[in-house]
């Protein structure tokens, strides 16, 4: 399975259990140690924070529908940017 490259799994309530199901947090955390390619190590991390987050609240349990408002900012890592 390659969930890194899709993040679709990710999206979805159900797409989340299912990787947290098949311990793909412990099979990403191997993959860290020594994977070199910056782009696979920045995908799985993605995935790694979706699955460690608690789950989104009613309404938002498929990610892709979840509005974000134009004021809020993402750094190149699609992290948060607070500035």
């Amino acid at each position: 399975m390659d969930f890194c490259s899709n993040p679709q799994l990710c999206s979805t309530s159900e797409g989340r259990t299912y990787l947290r199901d098949k311990n793909a947090y412990v099979i990403l955390r191997e993959l860290d140690k020594w994977e070199k390619d910056e782009s696979v190590l920045k995908a799985c991390r993605n995935v790694v924070h979706v699955l460690i987050a608690d789950e989104p609240g009613s309404g938002m349990e498929n990610l892709k529908d979840v509005d974000i408002p134009e004021n809020v900012v993402f750094d190149d890592d699609g992290f948060l940017n607070k500035n």
